[in-house]
C-alpha cells in the first residue's frame, strides 16, 4: 500500500511537471494577442506626406482576425485597418512586405465595410504594392485594409506603409 501510495504520488507530480513545463512553453505555439487595428472601427490614422515618405508606418498582422471577405484577392483572414485623410485628389499608398508577406492591399471610401475603390496584389513576398488613389475628396477620410495573400499565417508578419502626395507638377 506504500508503494502504490508513493508511486501515485509520484505520477501526478511528474505529469503537473510536464504540465508546467507545456505551458510555460505554450505546446509548441506562440498565441498572439489582437492588433490594435485588428477591426475596421479601430483603424489606425496614419500621416500624410509630401511627395516622399517622412516614415513609414510598420504594421503587423500577427494575431489578426478576419473582418469580412476578400474583395481584392487571396484570404483576408489577417487583415488590420488603417485610415488617412485627403489632401489631395490623388495619394499614393506604398505597402512594402517582409520576407515572407505578400501584401494585398484594399482602399475603401465611406463607414467600415464601405465601396472598395482600389486594390492592390500585382507582386508576392518581400515585395512593394503601391496604390495610385486618383478622385478622392480632399478631406474625406479613406479606410486601408492590409492582409497576407494566403490562408495560412506568414512566417514574417510584417510590413510597413506609408502614404504621400504626388510631386507638383512642373
Amino acid at each position: 500500500p506504500k508503494f502504490t501510495i508513493m508511486r501515485k504520488k509520484l505520477q501526478k507530480s511528474l505529469v503537473m511537471m510536464v504540465f508546467t513545463i507545456l505551458c510555460l512553453i505554450g505546446f509548441g505555439t506562440t498565441l498572439q494577442a489582437q492588433p490594435a487595428n485588428d477591426a475596421c472601427a479601430d483603424a489606425q490614422l496614419l500621416t500624410v506626406y509630401g511627395s516622399t515618405c517622412g516614415s513609414s508606418t510598420t504594421g503587423n498582422v500577427s494575431g489578426a482576425t478576419l473582418s469580412t471577405a476578400a474583395n481584392c484577392a487571396g484570404t483576408a483572414n489577417n487583415d488590420v485597418w488603417y485610415k488617412f485623410v485627403a489632401f489631395s485628389t490623388t495619394q499614393i499608398i506604398t505597402v512594402v512586405g517582409s520576407t515572407n508577406f505578400d501584401a494585398v492591399v484594399e482602399v475603401l471610401s465611406g463607414a467600415c465595410m464601405g465601396t472598395n475603390i482600389f486594390c492592390a496584389d500585382a507582386t508576392g513576398t518581400n515585395d512593394t504594392e503601391v496604390i495610385t488613389a486618383t478622385g478622392l475628396t480632399v478631406g474625406s477620410t479613406y479606410l486601408i485594409r492590409v492582409y497576407d495573400y494566403y490562408s495560412s499565417v506568414p512566417t514574417t508578419t510584417t510590413f510597413t506603409i506609408c502614404i504621400t502626395s504626388p510631386p507638383p507638377a512642373n
